[in-house]
């Protein structure tokens, strides 16, 4: 399944004006993260050389997608929907 993930996010990157990623970015923070099109955005960042923060909600789903995603990758258990986490997924 996360293939077709990758697959179908590749596919939404194409259309229209094409996402490319520059090579300025060094590290990316992708809410949703661990998984779906989340769990492909952060693959690409990955492959192009960034080092990648991945947030969800869900603390299993988030360490299975940082074993799959490799020593390039963090994780950071917390729910946008409430303000108090972004203070706490930034390190502030």
């Amino acid at each position: 399944m996360a293939e077709n993930s990758v697959a179908v996010a590749e596919a939404g990157l194409q259309r229209g004006e094409q996402l490319q990623i520059a090579a300025a970015i060094k590290t990316a923070l992708i809410t949703g993260g661990a998984t779906g099109i989340g769990l492909a955005a952060a693959k690409r960042f990955i492959e192009e050389g960034a080092f990648v923060f991945i947030s969800g909600r869900r603390q299993e789903a988030l360490d299975a997608a940082v074993a799959e995603l490799g020593p390039n990758a963090r994780a950071v258990q917390c729910s946008f929907s409430d303000e108090t986490n972004l203070d706490r997924s930034t390190g502030r």
